[in-house]
């Protein structure tokens, strides 16, 4: 992913979690690594459409102080600038 991220020269990731039910440490380690290669590039992550559970385990971990929340995928599609 970070490879195509600067081959392709994108700085912005979108996360749409609507399917995801579960996740552990170890999800958030990776989107935790995941925003700081974004942030590298001078980028912004959005999540949208979390279900309950993961979007608990986000708010406990913090990830919600760096990572903006949105409700659906074209609010945070607008949100970051990529779609009107």
């Amino acid at each position: 992913m970070d490879q195509a991220m600067k081959e392709h020269n994108l700085t912005h990731m979108l996360l749409n979690l609507e399917n995801l039910m579960f996740m552990d440490s170890s999800g958030l380690g990776v989107i935790l690594g995941r925003y700081k290669f974004i942030q590298s590039l001078g980028g912004e992550m959005v999540v949208c459409s979390i279900s309950p559970p993961v979007k608990r385990l986000f708010d406990m971990s913090g990830l919600f102080k760096i990572i903006r929340l949105e409700t659906d995928e074209n609010r945070a599609l607008s949100m970051l600038g990529v779609a009107s």
